[in-house]
C-alpha cells in the first residue's frame, strides 16, 4: 500500500517539478536515529533507538526570507525487538506535507518547519503470529539548515511521529536526522 501511495503522488507532483524554476525544486537524503517506543495500557512501555533513512523530495516557493512547498517523504526505521510482546517490529510511512522556513542569515542561515499526513504502516513478526497494520496521522518536525553552497544545503532536524497501532497499543516515533539537500 505504502508504494502505491509513494508513487501516485510522485507521478503528480512531477508536473509542478518539471516547470520549476532553478533552484526551488529538491531531493534530500537523511539519516538518523529512530527513537521508538511501544506502549502497551496494563503493560508499561518499551523503547530502543535504530538507524532510520529518508528521502523526500519537493519544491519551495520563495518570498523574500521567507520559503514555503510541499514536500513528500519516505522513511524506513530499522527494526525494533521488543520484550513486551516478545516480537519483532518493522516501520515505514510515506510523509505527504509541506515544509516552511525562514532565512536567519539570507542564504546561508535557515530555520525549518515541517507539517503534514504520515501514511504508515508497522509489522510484526513473532512466535505467536505476524500482523501488518496500517494508517494515516500527522507528522510535525523542527530543524536548522545551513547553504553550503548554491544548490547543497546541510540541515538538521528532529520529526515525531505518533500513532495507535490498536486501541490499547501506542507507537511513537522520534528521528533526530542530518541530510544532504541537493537543489536545482
Amino acid at each position: 500500500m505504502i508504494k502505491r501511495i509513494c508513487l501516485g503522488l510522485v507521478c503528480l507532483s512531477s508536473a509542478a517539478v518539471v516547470q520549476a524554476e532553478p533552484g526551488n525544486a529538491f531531493v534530500t537524503i537523511a539519516l538518523g536515529s529512530a527513537e521508538q517506543e511501544l506502549t502497551i495500557d496494563n503493560r508499561g512501555s518499551d523503547s530502543d533507538s535504530n538507524t532510520a533513512i529518508g528521502i523526500r523530495g519537493g519544491y519551495l516557493f520563495n518570498f523574500d526570507q521567507f520559503f514555503v512547498g510541499p514536500e513528500l517523504s519516505y522513511s524506513n526505521n530499522s527494526d525494533f525487538t521488543t520484550d513486551l510482546t516478545i516480537a519483532e517490529l518493522g516501520s515505514e510511512s510515506v510523509n505527504l506535507g509541506f515544509k516552511a522556513g525562514y532565512h536567519v542569515i539570507p542564504q546561508k542561515l535557515a530555520v525549518v518547519a515541517r507539517a503534514g499526513v504520515s501514511f504508515w504502516e508497522v509489522t510484526s513478526d513473532s512466535d505467536f503470529g505476524n500482523f501488518e497494520k496500517s494508517g494515516e496521522d500527522a507528522y510535525y518536525g523542527l530543524g536548522v539548515e545551513y547553504q553550503l553552497v548554491e544548490n547543497l544545503v546541510l540541515g538538521a532536524s528532529y520529526t515525531a511521529l505518533e500513532f495507535d497501532v490498536f486501541d490499547s497499543v501506542e507507537y511513537e516515533i522520534t528521528t533526530p536526522e542530518v541530510y544532504f539537500e541537493v537543489r536545482f
